[in-house]
């Protein structure tokens, strides 16, 4: 990528009402990355964008750094020219996305489904119905399947978080319904579910040696191992709200058709934090990052 291009977090909006949950989230992803905020709407919701922003009372030097466009066109396709210009990119959602064929389905949903099928940036879905205004990014929960390819994409994350002083808490999760990851090179999830501690101490240490070989710098202070058992979606959401997390990151290959995702789309209906969706590519590294 080229990499005279600035950093942007990206904010499309079919509906600027969404601005109250999205927009307190966006606004910290870019103060903390140093980016700057790029929303894009219709010409029609253009004033209310605009009168938003100006009751948030910011200081001028943040205020400089958020750009604003009326899209000629569709709010996608005018979000991806900005996402195309930078270096690198995030995009900030506030929609509740389940399968399509969910009839209870909002047009937030829907809108929100259509970003996800357009863009290969990293994509952050804030739940649409939850105060964000006092939102903070210290705290984010990686569930790891043992994958090469999340591992990878783990490290990645891990060392921006260290940069940033943000707390990494890994998650891997077993049961009897969880199956083995298939990928060659994955780790096996500890077979003792009950006993974790016969395995899960061998199985930590291999972990971080992977991801350590994949260029993590890993900060004991800042990363910590955790072990569940259960149905992963339901435990990726019980373990983000007893630990109090900000974040759950959720490695994914950019695909949330019908009959995919199922564990991201299980989290992006039940979470109570943003969850940001992290692409891989085949080297099991983040796309974004390339």
């Amino acid at each position: 990528m080229n990499t005279d291009k600035a950093m942007q977090v990206v904010l499309p909006l079919a509906d600027p009402r969404s601005l109250v949950a999205a927009f307190p989230v966006a606004r910290v992803v870019a103060n903390t990355a140093h980016a700057g905020l790029h929303i894009v709407t219709t010409g029609a919701h253009l004033p209310a964008v605009q009168d938003f922003v100006e009751r948030m009372s910011l200081p001028q030097e943040e205020r400089d750094a958020i750009a604003i466009e009326a899209a000629s066109g569709d709010v996608i396709d005018a979000a991806m020219q900005t996402l195309d210009a930078a270096r690198q990119s995030v995009v900030v959602l506030a929609a509740r996305i389940g399968d399509e064929t969910d009839r209870n389905a909002d047009t937030d949903a829907a809108f929100g489904r259509q970003v996800l099928e357009t863009v290969t940036c990293p994509v952050l879905v804030v739940p649409p119905d939850k105060d964000m205004s006092a939102w903070r990014w210290r705290k984010e929960l990686l569930p790891q399947d043992g994958t090469p390819g999340c591992a990878g994409a783990l490290a990645q994350i891990i060392n921006r978080s260290a940069s940033l002083g943000i707390e990494n808490l890994v998650l891997r999760i077993a049961g009897a319904n969880v199956g083995q990851p298939t990928e060659p090179g994955s780790l096996a999830t500890p077979r003792y579910v009950d006993h974790p501690q016969y395995e899960w101490e061998q199985w930590g240490q291999e972990f971080l040696d992977r991801i350590c070989g994949m260029g993590a710098r890993v900060d004991e202070g800042k990363l910590t191992l955790l072990m569940a058992s259960g149905e992963p979606g339901a435990e990726t959401i019980r373990v983000a709200r007893e630990k109090e997390v900000d974040m759950i990151v959720l490695p994914w290959h950019c695909a949330i058709g019908s009959g995919r995702a199922h564990l991201i789309k299980a989290v992006l209906r039940g979470a109570h934090c943003p969850v940001l969706l992290l692409p891989e590519d085949g080297g099991g590294r983040c796309a974004a990052d390339g």
